[in-house]
């Protein structure tokens, strides 16, 4: 099975195709948490996942160390859903 049906079946959708790239999404914010967070993942580059945070700023890709240290549980879902994550896929780097 490749990348993307295992990443399609732990629950990211997929929000756009082209010709040479599958982009696929999974929102890891829960209910109470700060910011709406999601993961990306490109079918261009299969061992990275960028994280996506959107703030009233604008969306910004933050890093693993920036959800692991910064949360001062504003985001513990995020938190809980990356390390899940990584346990399921440990060879998918954070691209942040």
């Amino acid at each position: 099975m490749d990348t993307s049906q295992k990443l399609i079946d732990y629950g990211f959708r997929q929000v756009n195709r082209t010709q040479e790239c599958r982009l696929l999404q999974l929102e890891i914010a829960k209910a109470g948490d700060r910011f709406s967070t999601a993961l990306h993942w490109y079918s261009d580059q299969p061992k990275k996942v960028y994280i996506t945070m959107a703030k009233l700023s604008g969306a910004v890709t933050i890093s693993e160390s920036a959800v692991l240290e910064n949360h001062n549980d504003l985001h513990t879902g995020v938190l809980e859903n990356w390390k899940a994550f990584k346990e399921s896929f440990p060879d998918i780097e954070s691209a942040g």
